[in-house]
């Protein structure tokens, strides 16, 4: 796990979930990941960048594993956006009845677990790459989360100013 700050951040964060008494990396083999570190110290892994892309493919399918269903629904939803995104944009991309306070509450779940990024400007939140190529890999029906972005980029559009087509 040396040298790559968000897998670091990934692992201590599930640790700190799944054992908020005393995490310990020893707890990685009770959470399906004792052959991280074999992996990535792994001489037959050619490539530090090779390791860390598997390490953190291990990682992320075991810290997904364990989220909610909003959560996880969130997160589809949102990963087909590009850039910074809002609550409300989580909210309206979800479509799944889930009102704004379980929208911010699974939302601050999913920062905690480091699948998201606060950001200030503009306030939300936004995914580091990796997270949100690894997320669009779990949508099953792609085109109906594009649709879904379109609405809403649709619903936070400005009205045209009447000059098409002059």
């Amino acid at each position: 796990m040396q040298g790559h700050p968000l897998l670091l951040r990934l692992v201590a964060d599930l640790l700190q979930e799944e054992y908020p008494e005393a995490p310990h990396l020893e707890q990685l083999q009770a959470l399906g990941l004792a052959d991280l570190g074999q992996l990535l110290t792994n001489p037959l892994v050619v490539g530090v960048h090779r390791k860390e892309e598997a390490g953190m493919v291990l990682v992320l399918d075991a810290s997904y594993q364990r989220l909610s269903p909003l959560q996880k629904e969130i997160l589809q939803a949102v990963a087909v956006l590009r850039g910074a995104f809002s609550e409300q944009a989580a909210q309206v991309c979800t479509q799944g009845g889930a009102d704004a306070g379980e929208i911010r509450q699974a939302l601050r779940g999913l920062t905690r677990r480091s699948f998201l990024q606060r950001v200030t400007q503009p306030v939300g939140y936004r995914f580091q790459a990796v997270v949100q190529e690894y997320v669009r890999l779990q949508i099953n029906n792609l085109a109906k989360r594009h649709g879904q972005a379109i609405d809403y980029y649709r619903s936070i559009a400005l009205p045209s100013s009447g000059l098409e087509g002059n």
